[in-house]
């Protein structure tokens, strides 16, 4: 990418974001800034808006109002001003932004191992050899290496998901967000995935992580957001969110989440 391009010590800033679905607003002023290899655990009920941010954030979406700074520059804007990043530089920001979804969007026909070396074949360019060897050392890093040959059906959903999770890195994202990707899982297929996150995690890759899993927030976590409504209720370290939450909202939540693992468990 061009030499010119701002460094920052953020990877990627929302600012004053508003997103809506006709006249139902999912969330508005939202603004949340992700250090370089920050982890940032998203947590919050359900229809809060967290998913949608994700989408937004990486570009699946259009927002109404905003912008979105990706190292200091002007990515996207809702207002139609040109972002100061352009062309083929634009769209290598767009490469460096991933997202691991709750259900595993992989390809049913293909192999593991090709469902790995797509991107880097076809977006990225590299010649096959190449990205052969670039998805089998993904692979490796996720526990998935023996699982190369095999096709997505005849996989665990924790398999599929740490599969999806190669995927991400086989494109050398800088940000990868994750929403709720355990949410489909029992309990040990989810422990599966929650180790392959928190390894990844060991690397210095900037995540920023939608669950419901309260024990990867408190223990992998930089930082925890807790979000309703739309709205950034409280953010702060781990153990201040959990151990002392300063928002109402935020304990309510979380003796109800915790309230609910307990009986469960």
């Amino acid at each position: 990418m061009d030499s010119s391009v701002t460094s920052s010590a953020f990877e990627i800033e929302l600012v004053d974001l508003a997103k809506y679905y006709g006249t139902s607003r999912v969330f508005e002023h939202f603004n949340l800034a992700v250090k370089n290899g920050e982890v940032v655990s998203i947590i919050g009920p359900s229809g809060s808006g967290k998913s949608t941010l994700c989408r937004v954030a990486v570009g699946l979406e259009p927002f109404q109002e905003g912008r979105i700074l990706v190292r200091g520059e002007l990515y996207k804007s809702a207002d139609g001003k040109e972002a100061s990043l352009r062309g083929r530089e634009a769209r290598a920001v767009r490469r460096e932004l991933g997202m691991v979804f709750q259900h595993f969007t992989l390809f049913p026909q293909l192999k593991v191992i090709d469902n790995i070396m797509l991107g880097p074949l076809k977006v990225l360019g590299l010649p096959k050899d190449e990205a052969r060897k670039r998805a089998e050392t993904v692979l490796a890093r996720v526990g998935m290496a023996e699982k190369a040959d095999s096709y997505p059906g005849h996989l665990s959903g924790g398999q599929q998901q740490r599969t999806a999770i190669a995927r991400e890195l086989a494109m050398d994202r800088r940000v990868i967000f994750f929403d709720e990707v355990t949410s489909a899982l029992d309990p040990e297929l989810a422990g599966e995935v929650l180790k392959a996150m928190h390894d990844l995690a060991l690397t210095g890759i900037t995540m920023v992580v939608v669950t419901h899993e309260m024990g990867f927030a408190r223990n992998v976590s930089d930082r925890v957001v807790f979000m309703d409504q739309g709205q950034i209720v409280e953010i702060g370290a781990p153990d201040a969110i959990f151990s002392n939450p300063s928002e109402p909202r935020t304990r309510e939540f979380l003796d109800r989440v915790l309230a609910e693992r307990s009986r469960r468990d």
